[in-house]
């Protein structure tokens, strides 16, 4: 969940950049600053292809988890 959280947040930091233009890509800019700690975050974190390759099999490897749903009991009237 954490590497999917750092990488869509990210990629919205990314494309507000492109959207205040050169404001976003200043030094002094939040934007900016945002942008180059949580690509930091990403790279140290290890948060690329292979990581989400290996999640992905180790969901869709384990079997489904089954849960009864609890049947109410009859009345007789």
């Amino acid at each position: 969940m954490k590497a999917h959280g750092i990488d869509t947040t990210y990629q919205a930091v990314t494309e507000l950049a492109q959207l205040l233009g050169a404001a976003g890509y200043r030094a002094d800019s939040p934007v900016a600053k945002a942008r180059r700690d949580l690509g930091a975050l990403l790279i140290a974190d290890g948060i690329h292809d292979t990581l989400y390759r290996s999640a992905g099999k180790h969901h869709a490897s384990r079997p489904p988890v089954r849960t009864e749903i609890p049947q109410p009991a009859s009345r007789s009237v």
